[in-house]
């Protein structure tokens, strides 16, 4: 987790640089186990509907065998019940993103121990967002509003200039609170499950 803590602060320290425009890669370390990198979201949102992976996911067979998974992670359901909670659907969010995105998994011997542990991974995931910061926050704003069954206590912390909203739900049959890390710097929103 000490490595995760380091990843995010240099993510945000480096923030001033992204009025460069510095790709979100570069501020990556050379010793992350996982990075997935997009550098183009809005085309990849446009066009994912036509992707072979999608075609591919939505042939029966692929449907048939993976209906299970689906049941069990309510894939069916996600559109529906991000719009119930955010006023979007999941694709309305992505198009949130004005440019790259990248998700990084920093240490893969954090990640099995988070198993291990039942913790939240350490990962972190940034976007481009660029002038819809303010947006987005209204958004999550809201959302935790009309969530109040959560027993979700939010408190903030100054990082370099940035404010880190913590975010610590309590689920009803779950005595093990769960993270949700977020800020929004110079145009690119950062979350995380783990500090």
């Amino acid at each position: 987790i000490k490595i995760f803590v380091m990843l995010l602060a240099g993510f945000l320290a480096a923030s001033p640089m992204f009025a460069a425009a510095v790709p979100l890669i570069d501020l990556v370390g050379d010793d992350a186990s996982l990075v997935v990198y997009v550098t183009d979201a809005p085309t990849l949102v446009k066009r994912w509907p036509d992707t072979p992976w999608m075609k591919t996911w939505h042939d029966d067979q692929v449907e048939k065998y993976f209906a299970p998974l689906r049941a069990q992670l309510k894939l069916d359901e996600w559109d529906e019940q991000c719009k119930t909670n955010t006023g979007y659907t999941v694709t309305e969010l992505l198009n949130f993103a004005t440019g790259e995105a990248v998700l990084v998994l920093p240490d893969i011997g954090a990640l099995m121990e988070a198993t291990k542990s039942k913790a939240a991974p350490p990962f972190l995931l940034a976007v481009a967002i660029g002038d819809n910061g303010s947006k987005i926050e209204k958004i999550i704003a809201d959302a935790e509003a009309k969530n109040k069954e959560a027993n979700a206590k939010e408190t903030t912390e100054d990082f370099s200039g940035a404010t880190l909203h913590i975010v610590e739900m309590t689920a009803k049959n779950n005595d093990t609170p769960q993270s949700f890390i977020w800020t929004t710097a110079d145009g690119v929103f950062y979350a995380s499950l783990s500090k």
